[in-house]
């Protein structure tokens, strides 16, 4: 027999090992981002959910006028400080773009800031509580937009 036919079958088994290999890497890639860009999905979607959730909290207690100013503080501070939104804008430090953790952190300042407003004395009817809402309101839709085009880039 010819070395030439024990080369060129080495040859080709070589091949075929590598071809297999680039394919399996590429296929595990491809599963690997798939899997980053979902737990991106999740982190996103529970972050909005509880700036939203705290939003609804503060206005609920802005309207809630027989209760004495302290007691409405009192639920503002307890509101924010259950609503997890610290500890998720802290999950969006580590798997998020600069630009969506620039904009989430903005977001939990002026929702902070409505909740500080709220714990300062003022209610639903006062202009300073529309100026703190709709700062809060005007923040909101761009974090949206903004993580909507992170999950969206390729």
């Amino acid at each position: 027999m010819s070395w030439s036919f024990f080369i060129s079958t080495a040859l080709g088994a070589l091949i075929a090992v590598l071809s297999n290999l680039v394919a399996d890497r590429t296929r595990w890639k491809h599963e690997e981002q798939g899997r980053q860009q979902e737990i991106k999905r999740q982190v996103y979607a529970e972050y909005l959910s509880a700036l939203s959730r705290t939003d609804n909290a503060l206005r609920d207690t802005a309207r809630h006028m027989e209760a004495s100013q302290a007691d409405r503080a009192r639920t503002a501070t307890e509101t924010f400080r259950n609503s997890g939104c610290y500890e998720l804008r802290y999950q969006l430090g580590i798997i998020a773009p600069d630009g969506v953790v620039d904009v989430a952190t903005a977001a939990l300042h002026r929702l902070r800031d409505f909740r500080d407003a709220i714990e300062s004395g003022i209610a639903w009817q006062d202009e300073a509580y529309r100026e703190q809402r709709d700062q809060w309101y005007s923040v909101f839709p761009a974090l949206r937009q903004c993580m909507r085009q992170d999950l969206t880039r390729k």
